[in-house]
């Protein structure tokens, strides 16, 4: 196999694995009304599922369309952790919309976007290759809590 084709391959790689997390973060909310899209568990620092699909979206859309990939960085991180979801529908939307343009993106680096150093507005220097290990770790991380908290939320009822 050579060079180009190989880093296809990785490319797809980290692209489906960050699929696969955020999709399942957001499959979390699946058949919830909005009051249970919204709640809470009563832990500090707790997040609703609504913020953690949000945020997890945002967190990609940071990190591969605007420090990888060059478009404007318009990140309300604190925004994210007072957001309040309508639907599970919203939140299915809002991503569907954001995956093609990550995959996109992500399909688009070179291997010189993969190996050089980028700055992160809070995470410093980091190369293409550790900027999308972060975002598939960040939204694995997500996707246990978001796990946990539909699990806590069912149990309530």
């Amino acid at each position: 196999m050579n060079l180009p084709d190989q880093y296809a391959r990785l490319l797809s790689a980290y692209a489906g694995a960050i699929d696969e997390a955020i999709s399942a973060i957001v499959d979390c909310l699946e058949g919830l009304n909005q009051e249970q899209v919204n709640w809470r568990p009563e832990v500090p620092g707790a997040n609703s599922l609504w913020v953690l699909a949000v945020h997890s979206i945002a967190n990609a859309e940071q990190a591969v369309l605007a420090v990888l990939g060059g478009a404007p960085d318009t990140r309300d991180r604190e925004a994210e952790f007072a957001a309040q979801g309508a639907s599970p529908e919203a939140a299915r939307t809002q991503w569907e919309h954001s995956r093609h343009e990550l995959r996109a993106a992500i399909a688009r680096l070179s291997p010189e976007d993969l190996e050089r150093e980028h700055i992160h507005p809070r995470r410093g220097v980091m190369t293409g290759h550790q900027l999308l290990l972060l975002v598939i770790g960040h939204a694995s991380e997500h996707r246990g809590h978001a796990g946990l908290t539909r699990d806590l939320l069912l149990a309530r009822s």
